[in-house]
């Protein structure tokens, strides 16, 4: 969670991968079971309105083609879903506790999804 006087910013995920870990991101989702999970969240995500950080590259990485069906996952520098309101009086009470764990529950999929990535062996 992070927040200014004008905005409440909660997120599930990596905020930026360190080059190590971009590598082993881009390893992990050349295997399509992989790759298609991670979209299947994403999707998911983008129906119910969580939202989710939009690529960074412009151009595909060496591996990648721009007609693989998930290519665009490779555009990635960090991989997390998002929401964000206003400071209000849930903010200022101990009723920010749940808001914040509702909408963790709601994003645990993308959560397991990166720790199964990172404890890869790929």
């Amino acid at each position: 969670m992070h927040y200014t006087s004008s905005e409440v910013f909660v997120a599930t995920g990596i905020r930026a991968f360190k080059p190590p870990l971009l590598k082993k991101y881009r390893e992990y989702i050349k295997n399509e079971k992989n790759a298609q999970a991670l979209h299947a969240i994403l999707e998911k995500y983008h129906k119910v309105g969580i939202k989710v950080v939009q690529p960074h590259f412009k151009r595909y990485p060496q591996g990648f083609k721009e007609e693989d069906k998930y290519a665009y996952l490779s555009q990635y520098n960090a991989m997390y879903a998002y929401t964000t309101c206003k400071p209000n009086k849930t903010f200022l009470s101990s009723k920010i506790i749940n808001k914040n764990f509702k909408f963790y529950q709601e994003t645990l999929e993308l959560f397991e999804w990166l720790y199964e990535m990172n404890n890869s062996n790929k």
